[in-house]
């Protein structure tokens, strides 16, 4: 038999196994099981705390107060592979609101449905990382947050607006905004003035700050738009006072 029939042959045999109940059946339980592998694993290196390892929209306790948001980010989850490049989220609204806790199931939600290698971060603990790194007691977090497909920046304005915190987060911004990679950011400010005033109240009435921050919140204006507020009382407080009356 000629080389190029025997090739043909075994082309064929492997054509035929490959239409087999059995074969297909196999295939489709390792696709599986390589999918559970590598979506265990991003959400081991996405930085999503413990106590989050169940959180998805089907637990998500919906009120009046985080229902706009609930509604966004699922659209955002559910339309994702439709979305623009880069199109982004603002969370606003007072503390324990839900926004972390959302932000957290957007990001959580991404990497199960379509293995996206996202990042959680709170600012403080990734500017304390960063500082950290100087010394080579941890890894710098920033490189990563740069470039993950996508990005919680978790409680911006927390932090105190140094002329080298300003300089990061520019750079984390404009490296995310220049290359369209999409990010979520979660604030206690009600709006966008109010985000640049917690971060230039911080500042001591420097002019060089204060223009950073508004260069920052400009860039965030461009590519967002106008923020999602999440408005009303304390999920924090209405469980205390719950367990309160339990006792």
């Amino acid at each position: 038999m000629a080389l190029d029939d025997e090739i043909s042959k075994i082309i064929e045999n492997l054509a035929n196994m490959s239409k087999r109940p059995e074969f297909v059946s196999e295939c489709k339980k390792w696709e599986a099981e390589n999918r559970e592998i590598q979506m265990r694993g991003l959400m081991r290196s996405c930085g999503i705390p413990e106590g989050y390892s169940d959180a998805g929209f089907g637990n998500f306790t919906v009120e009046p107060s985080n229902r706009k948001g609930f509604n966004a980010c699922k659209q955002y989850v559910e339309n994702w592979e439709k979305i623009k490049p880069g199109e982004s989220l603002a969370l606003f609204g007072s503390v324990g609101t839900g926004k972390t806790h959302l932000a957290i199931v957007t990001c959580r939600e991404l990497i199960k449905r379509y293995l996206v290698f996202a990042k959680y971060m709170p600012v403080l603990k990734m500017f304390e990382m960063a500082r950290r790194s100087f010394d080579n007691e941890m890894a710098n977090p920033i490189p990563a947050i740069k470039e993950c497909d996508f990005l919680v920046l978790d409680d911006l304005g927390s932090e105190r607006p140094t002329s080298w915190v300003l300089e990061q987060l520019t750079s984390i911004i404009d490296h995310r905004v220049a290359n369209r990679l999409p990010f979520l950011i979660t604030s206690n400010a009600k709006s966008w003035v109010g985000l640049c005033q917690m971060l230039t109240q911080l500042s001591d009435g420097d002019d060089q700050v204060k223009l950073s921050v508004q260069r920052i919140v400009d860039r965030l204006v461009q590519v967002i738009g106008k923020p999602i507020v999440m408005v009303g009382s304390s999920w924090r407080s209405k469980r205390i006072e719950g367990s309160a009356r339990i006792r």
